[in-house]
């Protein structure tokens, strides 16, 4: 006679099998069983770590390199969260090292980044501290919130000044601008004309500056060969004006020394040249009659004989 089995042992084995293989596949999800010897460092973020949890990968420049093993409020500093790192001993964590939290994608989950810290001494531990603590810096989503909450503000603040500058005496004073500007228009349409012709004639004008340009520097030459013209014509004044003063000079010196001369004339002498002058003069008078008198009668002079009479003689 067959036994009739326990369905009540069955079902808790069962259940009891099934909760071992959720239990092990979390623990594997979590990281399960490693052989690589690891370091724990610390990480405290001022910002939220909504997404990331026990087990999220951490990477180094984008290559896993460790998990995360514990999160939790710090202790001294409730605003900042506590997270330990597992990374794989060989890791090149130094003291420039940052670590900075990502989100993946619209999935929402999170994981922890490092990045940095070339040619910086190895990181250790704070004397007194359990493990090295490596620094963070805000993650993109904090840095993107933290400039739409500024500029927000700066929006709200650019309304509210542009609200106190657009009170009812400035909204009045824009609206009398607004109607001055419009009757400038028509009045600068209505005198377009003009305002082409005054166009043109600058047009023309610049055309015969241009013109007076491209002559000037002939004109320059001729200026400066004038220049050079009165510059010789001067020094020729200045050599005759020396001439002048030196001919005035010996003029002077020479009726000074008539002067001196007439001054030592005496009285006898003075008689000798009266009667010299008179006698100059009738010998004077005496070649006047003679030349007229050859004049009447130029016989005289070809033996007695007359010359032919000329012409209308």
């Amino acid at each position: 006679m067959r036994a009739k089995p326990n369905y009540v042992f069955v079902g808790v084995f069962v259940l009891g099998l099934g909760a071992v293989a959720v239990a092990v596949g979390l623990w594997l999800a979590a990281g399960g069983v490693s052989f690589a010897r690891r370091d724990r460092y610390v990480v405290s973020f001022e910002e939220s770590v909504s997404g990331l949890s026990r087990g999220a990968p951490v990477k180094f420049r984008g290559v896993p390199v460790g998990t995360v093993r514990e999160l939790a409020l710090d202790p001294a500093d409730p605003d900042r969260v506590r997270v330990l790192l597992e990374v794989e001993r060989g890791t090149p964590i130094t003291r420039g090292t940052v670590a900075v939290l990502e989100t993946r994608g619209l999935t929402g989950m999170a994981n922890v980044e490092l990045s940095g810290g070339r040619g910086a001494p190895p990181l250790t531990a704070a004397p007194g501290a359990p493990y090295p603590v490596i620094r963070t810096e805000p993650s993109t989503m904090r840095r993107l919130e933290d400039r739409v909450a500024a500029l927000v503000d700066d929006l709200g603040q650019a309304a509210r000044s542009a609200n106190a500058l657009l009170d009812a005496d400035t909204r009045v004073a824009v609206r009398d601008t607004v109607t001055d500007l419009r009757r400038l228009a028509g009045t600068l349409a209505g005198r377009s004309e003009d305002i082409d012709a005054a166009l043109r004639h600058a047009a023309e004008a610049v055309r015969h500056a241009n013109q007076a340009t491209v002559r000037l520097p002939a004109l320059l030459r001729r200026l400066e060969r004038g220049a050079g013209a009165a510059e010789r014509a001067a020094e020729e004044v200045r050599r005759v004006g020396v001439a002048t003063r030196e001919a005035v000079g010996t003029a002077a010196g020479t009726a000074s020394e008539a002067s001196r001369a007439l001054e030592q004339l005496d009285g006898a002498a003075l008689d000798e040249l009266r009667r010299l002058v008179l006698e100059m003069t009738e010998a004077a008078s005496t070649l006047e009659r003679l030349s007229r008198e050859l004049e009447r009668n130029r016989g005289a002079l070809l033996g007695g004989q007359q010359p032919p009479p000329g012409p209308g003689e």
